[in-house]
């Protein structure tokens, strides 16, 4: 999908290789809430990636600093 988006000029996030890359090539089952759908860690988790992908990350941002239990 990465290629497509890229002859498309478009951002691609690929949250799932992140997720099994940080996690011995398992989806971490911590980070959901039924065994498919991500819980407030885990759309934490995806809203982080997007806006450091998008390189809008800022440190002194409350969204960026925010933490989840």
């Amino acid at each position: 999908m990465g290629e497509v988006a890229a002859a498309q000029n478009a951002v691609f996030i690929d949250h799932y290789n992140d997720w099994l890359d940080s996690n011995g090539g398992q989806v971490p089952l911590s980070l959901l809430n039924d065994g498919l759908h991500p819980d407030e860690r885990g759309h934490h988790r995806l809203a982080l990636k997007m806006i450091k992908d998008l390189r809008v990350f800022d440190s002194g941002s409350r969204v960026c600093s925010l933490r989840v239990p």
